[in-house]
């Protein structure tokens, strides 16, 4: 990541980045935009300025509450980050701040609805995680019965969702399931 010709795409040398033909952006929420209106507009449907609004605020709200309360309670069980000194208050933050988004944004099976958006691209990832095994049994965190539906019905609408549990033994599911 500190290589001239990536820092050349992202000098912030952050990852997520990535490069289409002469377009180089980083930051994972710029990234599903730009994918989205090139190649798959009804995921970010720009003719609807209010979606296309609340898809944002999904977005970004995702990123700014429920993936920071992700470090202290998933990285600890990915070893990407240590525990924090209280584990029980960490994990209740984590399932305040995801309730609350899956309370404002999922009215529908989606943040969109019934309609895929890219703002359950944002989430499933991360969500898929927080539902393993292996974060109850090192952490105790559990997920309610609505996120795990919601990463339900998004994997078997997404046929490429299966790479988050099945990949040789890299997939997030594979890889927390080494951790127990």
């Amino acid at each position: 990541q500190n290589k001239p010709e990536f820092l050349a795409m992202n000098p912030f040398h952050h990852i997520p980045t990535m490069k289409d033909g002469s377009v180089a952006i980083g930051e994972s929420n710029a990234i599903l935009r730009y994918i989205a209106m090139k190649y798959k507009p009804q995921y970010y449907p720009v003719w609807d300025p209010a979606l296309c609004a609340m898809i944002d605020f999904a977005m970004d709200s995702f990123s700014n509450e429920v993936y920071k309360a992700h470090h202290d309670t998933i990285y600890v069980v990915f070893e990407f980050a240590q525990a924090p000194a209280d584990q029980a208050a960490a994990n209740k933050t984590y399932t305040e701040k995801l309730d609350t988004w899956v309370a404002h944004f999922l009215k529908g099976k989606f943040v969109g609805g019934n309609e895929l958006t890219i703002a359950d691209f944002k989430a499933v990832p991360l969500l898929i995680a927080a539902m393993q095994p292996a974060v109850e049994a090192k952490i105790g965190l559990t997920v309610s019965d609505r996120v795990k539906q919601y990463v339900k019905d998004f994997c078997d609408v997404v046929p490429s969702s299966s790479m988050l549990s099945q990949a040789n033994g890299y997939s997030i599911v594979e890889y927390l399931a080494g951790k127990m």
